[in-house]
């Protein structure tokens, strides 16, 4: 396949927003600072599924790999939504969500 100008917008957006993060290795990183990361994500995970579809002979298992990664994306969102909305919950409950010992 002849290469695109598609993925250079994906590409360079998680590079200018995500790198950057990996230069502070002992401060906290707060999610609501990843929203800038969220439309290049949707944008590659879009352009893998459609590629994948593309070039394949079984486009069921795209269709399957699709809707499970949409059905897991729905769930994590519900599980972290007491966390966005601020909700009071039990210190276990909160500290299940912390899966990285850099996220507060």
């Amino acid at each position: 396949s002849k290469p695109t100008w598609r993925w250079s917008i994906p590409l360079l957006g998680l590079a200018a927003t995500w790198l950057p993060w990996f230069t502070v290795g002992n401060r906290p990183i707060f999610s609501f600072y990843a929203v800038t990361i969220v439309p290049f994500t949707i944008i590659a995970i879009c352009l893998v599924i459609n590629g994948w579809r593309r070039h394949t002979k079984r486009p069921g298992l795209v269709i399957a790999a699709g809707t499970a990664f949409a059905v897991l994306t729905v769930v994590t969102f519900w599980f972290f939504h007491p966390i966005y909305t601020n909700e009071l919950m039990p210190y276990d409950e909160w500290h299940q969500r912390m899966w990285f010992s850099r996220w507060i």
